[in-house]
């Protein structure tokens, strides 16, 4: 990702802290790569407008766009999202850091997972991608921080 303006890193903020989600998922479904499944760490932004949501993959150089129609009514317009996994979401985390208010706690668990990928990732000589078998210890950590990033996105009112 470019380095982009203080104001432009502020209004990305400002979108993901109102419009955005930030998550940290695991597939228990086992796979050529890990017995216990994969880990996703993934931040996305989703709204009506198709142009700004383009916008941002332009300006982040990143991020997988997706659009679907609302089948409650047909007088809702299309519903489009991007999408950042990984080092993408880290790379945008980072640039909006700053700025970022409401989902900043997300936002420290999922880096820490990210950080924890990448150790491992240099550890296995830059094959994480391919081989994802990280020790208990690593998959207790991850459900972990699953696990609170669920509780923070609940919704309705914390006590």
């Amino acid at each position: 990702m470019n380095q982009i303006s203080d104001t432009s890193a502020a209004y990305l903020a400002g979108l993901i802290d109102g419009e955005g989600s930030i998550g940290l998922f695991i597939n228990h479904c086992p796979t050529r790569r890990s017995t216990k499944g994969a880990v996703i760490a993934r931040l996305k932004i989703g709204m009506c407008d198709e142009a700004l949501i383009k916008r941002l993959q332009s300006h982040t150089e990143s991020g997988t766009v997706t659009s679907w129609k609302h089948k409650e009514s047909p007088k809702w317009k299309p519903c489009w999202v991007i999408a950042w996994h990984g080092r993408h979401a880290a790379a945008v985390i980072n640039a909006v850091w700053p700025y970022l208010r409401l989902k900043r706690p997300q936002a420290k668990l999922l880096m820490q997972w990210i950080d924890i990928a990448m150790e491992w990732q240099a550890k296995l000589g830059g094959r994480a991608r391919t081989d994802r078998r990280y020790p208990d210890s690593v998959w207790t950590e991850v459900e972990r921080l699953a696990l609170e990033i669920k509780k923070l996105n609940q919704k309705g009112t914390s006590v």
